[in-house]
């Protein structure tokens, strides 16, 4: 079935002689099987079918627009990242417009595994809280870790040591932010956990600790050492919950924008092909980094405008200064004259 092909040929044309010659061993016989396709024809994405458009989409209240980057038009699937979980944890304002201005109906797709996001190695540091009773000194040791982003999704933070055995209980500890005031300088524990490893010939077990949403960007991790060495952190990692976006791609300019306030989750008459759309081959899109929000341009002059007004008043005010001290000089000197004269 592979067009353009030459006839074939092989060294068996050499012993043809041998097997067709009277007396030889008859060959074996064999049977046509069942027609199957090649692996060209069965990795073959199929053609979408139809689907219906989006409404318009105003894009002035966005805070957030990331391109899609180019792609073939046809079923596409688009992987969310951390910065579109950080703004949007629920993705409930995510959409896709066009260069038209309208939205690109989409499925939200949930994966079982999930995405990695690795950590700066965490940083060995002094106890965080406020000195508590006698006894604990020296037997906890901290480490600071600095998540990517403020407001993220419910998670996993994963831990991993180069100790091979030791039993500890681990924490994981939150500044207290805001509220009232005597609780300022508080922490508090959002989880928890023993980690425990007793073979000498294995690397230890990772440690997984679910995280709340919301969490912040700085978390400390308590470890009770009791009477042992402190327990070295080697590394941690996230783990997010991984979406995709399905849609059809035509042949507009695409963005993915997010940030707008009190935006329900969108209904799309493109749940009804679901069925159809999910399992289907589909091509892999990636977004372009953060970029400005989307209505940067109105804000840049909406700033520029008020530095403006701050300058030009800032410098009348200092010249109404100067004048009034220049007026008293010239008040002082003129009576200082008067009394020499007189």
């Amino acid at each position: 079935g592979a067009g353009r092909l030459d006839r074939p040929r092989y060294d068996l044309e050499a012993a043809r002689g041998a097997i067709t010659r009277d007396g030889a061993p008859v060959p074996a016989g064999a049977r046509w099987g069942e027609t199957r396709p090649g692996p060209a024809q069965a990795a073959r994405p199929t053609s979408p079918p139809a689907v219906p458009g989006g409404a318009a989409l105003d894009l002035s209240d966005f805070r957030v627009s990331r391109a899609i980057l180019q792609g073939p038009p046809g079923l596409t699937a688009l992987r969310l990242d951390a910065a579109v979980l950080a703004e949007s944890p629920d993705l409930s304002d995510v959409r896709i417009a066009s260069a038209s201005g309208l939205q690109v109906p989409y499925l939200l797709e949930t994966l079982g595994e999930p995405s990695i996001v690795r950590l700066p190695a965490p940083r060995r540091t002094e106890d965080p809280r406020p000195r508590s009773g006698p006894g604990e000194a020296g037997r906890l040791s901290f480490h600071r870790l600095e998540l990517p982003y403020e407001s993220l999704p419910a998670m996993r933070l994963e831990l991993r040591t180069s100790t091979r055995v030791f039993a500890r209980r681990v924490e994981v500890l939150r500044e207290r932010l805001g509220g009232r005031p005597e609780t300022a300088g508080t922490f508090a524990v959002v989880a928890a956990s023993a980690w425990e490893s007793a073979d000498p010939e294995r690397e230890a077990p990772v440690l997984l600790l679910d995280l709340p949403a919301g969490v912040g960007r700085t978390l400390h991790v308590s470890v009770d050492d009791g009477d042992n060495a402190p327990l070295p952190i080697a590394r941690a990692a996230l783990h997010l919950p991984t979406h995709r976006l399905r849609f059809v791609r035509g042949e507009e300019a695409l963005s993915l924008v997010q940030g707008r306030e009190g935006l329900a989750p969108p209904r799309y008459d493109l749940e009804l092909l679901a069925p159809r759309l999910l399992g289907a081959p589909a091509v892999e899109a990636a977004l372009a980094p953060v970029t400005t929000p989307v209505g940067a341009g109105a804000a840049d002059g909406t700033s520029r405008k008020l530095f403006w007004a701050a300058l030009v008043g800032a410098v009348v005010a200092l010249l109404v200064l100067l004048a009034r001290l220049i007026g008293r000089g010239h008040g002082t000197g003129t009576g200082g004259a008067g009394e020499r004269e007189g």
